[in-house]
C-alpha cells in the first residue's frame, strides 16, 4: 500500500489546551498529534481566551485568534458569542488569514460552534471542509427530548417548543415568569442559529460522526444530508502505555476515605438526568442488599434534579464534585467497575474510552455509540436505559465474581486497541481529507 502524501490540515475548535472543557478537546489533541507524528502538517485554530497567540505542541502548531473575553483554563466563555453572526464572520476572517499563512489544504471543524466560521472561511479560500459531530447540538437546540426525556420519534427541527416546555418543567419548575420568558427567547435564538448551522453543514464536503449510533440518531430525528457526505470515524482512545499502567500509582486522595478492600464502582461525568446519574443512585440499594461494603464514587458536577435517595448509608457513597484529570485517573486505577447509565444516546463516551484504557470493565446502556465500545461479557455489559433494577442486578452480578473482573482487565485494553486501532482511525481520516481535496481540485476550487 502506497502511504498517502503529507497533507496540510487545519483543525478548528472552539476550546483547546490549556482551555479544554470536555472530551472533544482531548480527542482533537490526540488526532492532531497522531497526524503530525505521521508526517502531516497540522494547525489547530482556536479562539484566544488568554493564552499565547502562537504555540507548538508535539509537532502541532496552535494558532489562536481574537476573542472578546478572557476566561480561566477549564471555564467556559459566554455562549452569546458562539451564536453571534458577527463574531462568526470575524472568526472566519481570522481563520482565512491563518490558513493562507500556513498553506492549509483542508479545514476540519471539530465541534458545534465553529461550524459556520469554518464553512465561511473554506468558501472564501476555495478549500474543502469537513465537520465532526460529537453530540446532538447540531440536531436540537435544547435536546431535552433526546436526553432526560428521550423520545425516539421527536422531530427536533419542527418541535423544539416541546423541548423547551419539558426542559422548564424538569429543571426550572419554580422559576419566575421573567426567567421563563428569557429562556424561551434564548431557545428561539438557538433555533435560528441551528437553522443556520444545518444549512452550512449540508454544504460541507464531509460530515463525520464519532459513532454509527450517533449517525443513526441524526437520521432518525430528521437530519437531512446526502448519503455520500456522511462518514463514521471513531475518536482515538487515550494513549496509555503498558509501562505507564504498570507504574506505581499515586494513591487516591486520603479525603476520599476509600476502604482498602471494598469494591469501588466509579461514575465520571455530570450528575444529570440525561447521564442517568439518578438511575444509578436508585440502583444502589439493590446492589447493597448483596454487597453491603460496595462504595460508589461519583466524580462530576452535580445538578439540582439529581439527589441521593433516602436510606443509602453515607459510607457507601462519595460525591467528589468536579475533579482534575489526575484524580479521575487515580479513581480509575482503584475502581473495580465503571458505570455509564445514560438515558440519552451517548455519542461515543470519552469517559468509557478512558476507563477501558485503564483496564476497568464497563456497564453501560444499549443506546447511541456505547454498544460500539462494549463487547458483552468481554470488556463489560449492556443494560436497558432508565432501568434501575437491571442496572443494579448487573452491578451486583459483576461484583459476585471478582476473579472474572480481574481477568477482564487486560481484555479491556486489548479489545480497545483492536476496536479503536490508532492506525486505522488516522488512515480513515486522512483518506477523507485526500478525497475531499481531490474532489475540490476537480471542481476548480468552487465551494
Amino acid at each position: 500500500m502506497v502511504p498517502p502524501s503529507p497533507m496540510n490540515i487545519g483543525l478548528v475548535i472552539d476550546y483547546y489546551w490549556p482551555h479544554a472543557v470536555s472530551g472533544a478537546e482531548r480527542s482533537t489533541q490526540e488526532l492532531a498529534r497522531g497526524l503530525a507524528a505521521r508526517g502531516h502538517t497540522v494547525t489547530v485554530l482556536t479562539p484566544n481566551y488568554g493564552a499565547p497567540s502562537e504555540e507548538e505542541d508535539d509537532g502541532v502548531a496552535i494558532r489562536r485568534y481574537w476573542f472578546p473575553q478572557r476566561v480561566e483554563p477549564g471555564c467556559m466563555a459566554s455562549a452569546f458569542w458562539a451564536k453571534e453572526p458577527l463574531y462568526s464572520r470575524i472568526s472566519a476572517w481570522a481563520i482565512v488569514s491563518i490558513a493562507r499563512r500556513r498553506g492549509i489544504e483542508i479545514l476540519h471543524a471539530q465541534n458545534t460552534y465553529v461550524q459556520i466560521p469554518t464553512y465561511l472561511a473554506a468558501r472564501r479560500l476555495g478549500l474543502p471542509c469537513a465537520a465532526t459531530l460529537r453530540d446532538l447540538n447540531s440536531l436540537c437546540p435544547i435536546g431535552h427530548l433526546l436526553s432526560a426525556a428521550y423520545d425516539p420519534q421527536h422531530q427536533c427541527v419542527r418541535d423544539y417548543r416541546r423541548c423547551v416546555r419539558e426542559f422548564l418543567a424538569c429543571y426550572h419548575a419554580d422559576a419566575s415568569r421573567g426567567f421563563r420568558w428569557r429562556l424561551r427567547l434564548d431557545a428561539l435564538w438557538k433555533r435560528l442559529d441551528l437553522a443556520r448551522r444545518q444549512r452550512a453543514l449540508r454544504r460541507f464536503s464531509k460530515i463525520i460522526f464519532v459513532s454509527r449510533g450517533l449517525m443513526d440518531e441524526y437520521l432518525r430525528h430528521g437530519f437531512r444530508a446526502r448519503q455520500d457526505q456522511l462518514a463514521v470515524v471513531h475518536n482515538l482512545p487515550p494513549q496509555i502505555s503498558d509501562s505507564e499502567l504498570r507504574a506505581a500509582p499515586l494513591p487516591p486522595p486520603a479525603e476520599w476515605n476509600l476502604p482498602e478492600c471494598a469494591p469501588v464502582i466509579a461514575y465520571v461525568g455530570k450528575l444529570s438526568l440525561g447521564k442517568g446519574a439518578h438511575i444509578l443512585l436508585e440502583a444502589i440499594p439493590r446492589v447493597l442488599a448483596r454487597h453491603a461494603d460496595a462504595v460508589f464514587v461519583f466524580a462530576g458536577r452535580p445538578t439540582a434534579p439529581v439527589k441521593i435517595p433516602p436510606g443509602i448509608p453515607a459510607r457507601n457513597v462519595r460525591l467528589l464534585g468536579h475533579v482534575p484529570a489526575s484524580d479521575v485517573q487515580a479513581l480509575l486505577r482503584r475502581a473495580d467497575l465503571f458505570i455509564l447509565p445514560s438515558i440519552w444516546p451517548e455519542p461515543l463516551s470519552s469517559a468509557v474510552l478512558e476507563a477501558l484504557a485503564f483496564g476497568v470493565p464497563v456497564i453501560g446502556t444499549a443506546r447511541g455509540g456505547t454498544p460500539e465500545q462494549i463487547v458483552e461479557g468481554e470488556n463489560g455489559w449492556l443494560v436497558p436505559p432508565a432501568n434501575a433494577g437491571a442496572l443494579g442486578d448487573a452491578i451486583a452480578a459483576a461484583l459476585e465474581d471478582p476473579e472474572r473482573l480481574a481477568r477482564m482487565r487486560p481484555r479491556c485494553r486489548s479489545l480497545l486497541r483492536k476496536q479503536f486501532d490508532e492506525e486505522q482511525i488516522l488512515a480513515a481520516m486522512v483518506s477523507i481529507y485526500a478525497a475531499a481535496v481531490q474532489s475540490r481540485q476537480a471542481q476548480g476550487g468552487a465551494v
